[in-house]
C-alpha cells in the first residue's frame, strides 16, 4: 500500500474498501466507501468527514424535525413565530414581482394565478381579480393575522 493508496483506512462512520480506478475531474483517485450502516458507494478521499447517501437522508431528516420541534407556533393561527412577524411587516420578498403576496403571473398559462399557503386559489385574467381572490382568503382563514396586523 503506497501512501497515496487509502484504501482500508476508517474516516468517521466510513471505511474506505479499495480504489476504483476512476478519478473525478480534479484527477483524485475515487474510491468505494462502505458506511457502518452498510450502504456502499463511490467518493474521493474526503479532506473532511462526509455521510454516506442514505445516512446524510437521515440525518437531514432529523435536522428538520429539531428544527420544527423547536419552532414556536401561535395557539390561534397555527403558524410560527417567524411567519407571523414577517406576515405583520408587510414586507414582500425580493422574489416577490406582483407586489402583493400570494398572486403571481404565469407565463405558461398567461394568467394571474391567487395562491393560499399550498394551494391554487384560482387562474385569472386580470390582477384585480387574482388580488380579491387572495384577500378573500386571507380575511377567511387568518382572521387573527389580520387583526394582529392591524395593530
Amino acid at each position: 500500500m503506497d501512501n497515496s493508496d487509502i484504501s482500508g483506512q476508517r474516516r468517521g462512520n466510513l471505511v474506505a474498501l479499495h480504489k476504483t480506478g476512476e478519478k473525478n475531474e480534479k484527477g483524485k483517485n475515487i474510491y468505494l466507501w462502505r458506511c457502518d450502516c452498510g450502504c456502499q458507494f463511490k467518493h474521493t478521499a474526503p479532506g473532511k468527514e462526509i455521510l454516506c447517501p442514505e445516512c446524510r437522508k437521515h440525518f437531514r431528516v432529523e435536522m428538520v424535525r429539531k428544527a420544527r420541534e423547536k419552532a414556536v407556533h401561535d395557539p390561534v393561527t397555527g403558524l410560527t413565530m417567524a411567519a407571523l412577524r414577517n406576515i405583520q411587516s408587510g414586507k414582500l420578498t425580493k422574489a416577490n414581482t406582483s407586489g402583493v403576496r400570494g398572486v403571481h403571473w404565469s407565463e405558461s398559462k398567461h394568467k394571474w394565478i391567487a395562491s393560499g399557503n399550498s394551494k391554487e386559489l384560482g387562474r385569472y385574467d386580470s390582477f384585480e381579480e387574482a388580488k380579491e381572490e387572495r384577500e378573500k382568503f386571507v380575511s377567511r382563514f387568518y382572521p387573527a393575522v389580520i387583526a394582529m396586523s392591524l395593530n
